[in-house]
């Protein structure tokens, strides 16, 4: 069986399997009990320390949950690639920073670069190429960054549970290409 131990009005301490009840209680420090649950959860005991329940969370701690999955999904989008004018471009950090290089001193170059996209194909480039191909990385990420702080608004503006639980948060991300 798995029990809660904790204090009476509190989440857990830990949630531990034991034979018994009484055997649990063992673990339990003094003001502690331990109570049955049905499985690994985020419980609260109860005030008079007889039961546990699953925890509600507070409107707030869900909001900043749904946007830690957010944040996940917008660095996701960051680095799953895009589109250019020349074919599909890694969008990583290292490689982010390899196209603004080639687009920052582009000016300064003569002869085409040879770069490599996303699907292995090497395409020569020369200077107003390679800041088109520079522009098409900012703009997905500056894409990925709107769809981002689009659901941020819905997800401060949700004044409940229900109103976030329709907020889809997969929706509106650009497309990845590498």
């Amino acid at each position: 069986m798995i029990f809660a131990i904790g204090g009476p009005g509190q989440r857990p301490r830990i949630l531990l399997t034991a034979i018994d009840q009484d055997t649990a209680a063992l673990s339990a420090a003094e003001g502690e009990v331990a109570v049955p649950v049905s499985g690994v959860g985020d419980y609260v005991i109860a005030p008079g320390g007889d039961q546990a329940s699953f925890r509600v969370p507070a409107l707030d701690e869900m909001q900043a949950a749904l946007w830690d999955a957010v944040k996940v999904l917008r660095r996701r989008a960051e680095q799953a690639g895009c589109m250019s004018p020349f074919g599909p471009v890694q969008t990583d950090a290292d490689s982010r920073a390899i196209i603004a290089s080639y687009a920052a001193s582009a000016a300064d170059q003569g002869d085409p670069v040879d770069f490599t996209f996303a699907d292995n194909t090497l395409v020569a480039l020369d200077g107003a190429e390679l800041r088109s191909l520079n522009l098409a990385v900012t703009s997905h990420l500056a894409a990925a960054h709107a769809n981002a702080q689009r659901l941020r608004v819905l997800i401060d503006a949700a004044a409940s549970p229900q109103a976030l639980a329709l907020i889809d948060i997969a929706a509106g991300w650009p497309g990845g290409a590498a």
